[in-house]
């Protein structure tokens, strides 16, 4: 079910980065970084059932959603995703968070 709903998000992800402004799809923190990080999140969640490294492997994919938790809201930031779709992505990663509650200075 894990696998799935990571499948899920990543294609969900790939349909939105489609639809980056071209400055933000390939920059630093843009678009590829997002799916490089969801891809290897599926590396790890595959590799951690068959080999039993569950503890090891779950480490670095809770490591990699929190670096796409704060891609997402950089996205969001830059205006590249709304808030709605932010929202999708950040409950996925992390339960109840939603980005529309961080604060803002």
């Amino acid at each position: 079910m894990v696998l799935t709903k990571t499948y899920d998000l990543l294609l969900w992800y790939v349909q939105q980065i489609g639809r980056f402004p071209r400055q933000h799809r390939y920059s630093l923190v843009g678009g590829e970084r997002i799916k490089k990080h969801l891809f290897r999140v599926m590396e790890w969640l595959t590799i951690a059932r068959p080999q039993g490294e569950n503890r090891r492997q779950l480490q670095k994919v809770n490591l990699r959603l929190e670096v796409l938790r704060i891609q997402t809201w950089f996205a969001k930031d830059l205006q590249c995703l709304k808030c709605k779709s932010c929202g999708f992505a950040v409950q996925w990663t992390h339960g109840d968070t939603r980005p529309q509650a961080r604060a803002t200075a």
